[in-house]
């Protein structure tokens, strides 16, 4: 399975990416097919199947997010901790995430050091490494671009992979990171994995030396594309300019698929980022529509099997989510699984009003 680089709109690409990605078919190469274009009138706006947030109110999954900062501001602390997270159903700064196989690939850190980072953080999160949960990539030196990333794709799907990790994109291909072309390039490619493997991508970048009164998606290094091809951003912001290590300060999001938040006062107990409880939980905007098991009994026939997906989709839920009220259904005798993946009513009873 590779990369279609010739699907790509590609702009003229400067000497720095390297022959193995850019070659002299792009100039050349023909397009096979258009965009598709759809009449809305048939697409039924008020009962859209939203995809799975992977951090509630912050991410969806087969979406990306940029983890900003400066130097020694904690970027790399704060991808571990959003990995270690997700992988195992844990809360981030106080959002619910949907447990999903995680991949950090790690492009900066000496093993060694990587290693001694995730032992604390483990610690300080209370867990033990589940198998097939938190898959790492350690490449500084390893890696031969975006050519890696593309190898690794078979992998990820295979293993179920739904955030992929990278820390940080400027060592991801050897480009200019301030040449627009090269940016557009390196970000598209990226948009290509997210779509074939149906992943969540972070990638952590630095802040501009300076342009400290830009906002922050403003202050990211580079072309200005990078501040705009997110979906989700968190920019790690001091409380003092000063400070080598970030002690107390916020995150500020900023988001194009979910309702605007309030920047989150976080406070550093090393390892972790710990969310300040002045600032009170994290309320969703979905509270109002909590999922109940009845919700998947609605969505039964009698005498059928249903698709453990199917169902799902039809309402809406994230995966633990729907297995933890399937669980109750099945623990309560209210459902039947006559097979792996598949459920139905029992004989006696049915869903319906007699």
């Amino acid at each position: 399975m590779n990369f279609d680089y010739d699907s790509l709109p590609m702009p003229p690409v400067s000497e720095s990416v390297g022959s193995s990605i850019v070659n002299a078919s792009h100039q050349d190469r023909e397009i096979s097919e258009a965009p598709l274009m759809v009449d809305y009138s048939f697409v039924d706006l008020e009962n859209l199947n939203e995809p799975p947030q992977l951090v509630e109110g912050i991410l969806h999954e087969g979406c990306k997010l940029t983890i900003g900062g400066r130097s020694k501001s904690g970027k790399t602390w704060l991808a571990m901790q959003l990995s270690l997270c997700v992988s195992h159903g844990l809360d981030f700064m106080g959002h619910a995430v949907e447990k999903v196989p995680v991949c950090y690939i790690n492009l900066e850190v000496r093993d060694f050091a990587l290693n001694k980072r995730l032992s604390q953080m483990k610690k300080a999160l209370g867990l033990e490494l589940e198998e097939g949960q938190f898959h790492v990539v350690n490449a500084r030196g390893k890696w031969h671009g975006l050519k890696s990333l593309e190898m690794m794709i078979p992998e990820l799907i295979e293993k179920g992979v739904k955030l992929v990790v990278v820390d940080p994109l400027y060592k991801l291909e050897s480009i200019d990171e301030n040449n627009t072309a090269d940016m557009g390039f390196l970000l598209r490619s990226l948009d290509q994995l997210v779509d074939k493997t149906g992943a969540s991508l972070a990638y952590v970048h630095h802040y501009r030396k300076s342009g400290s009164k830009d906002s922050h998606m403003d202050q990211l290094a580079g072309s200005g594309l990078v501040g705009r091809d997110f979906d989700s951003f968190l920019g790690i912001h001091k409380e003092k300019s000063g400070d080598t290590v970030l002690s107390s300060g916020k995150l500020v999001p900023i988001l194009r698929n979910h309702a605007p938040l309030e920047d989150i006062t976080v406070r550093r107990e090393h390892p972790l980022f710990v969310r300040d409880e002045s600032d009170g939980p994290f309320v969703s905007h979905n509270a109002s529509k909590k999922h109940l098991p009845e919700d998947i009994l609605a969505h039964m026939i009698s005498g059928v099997e249903h698709k453990s997906g199917d169902l799902r989709d039809a309402t809406g839920m994230g995966k633990t989510v729907f297995s933890e009220n399937m669980k109750v259904l099945v623990d309560d005798r209210r459902v039947i699984s006559p097979r792996r993946g598949f459920y139905k009513l029992p004989e006696e009873e049915s869903n319906e009003e007699e």
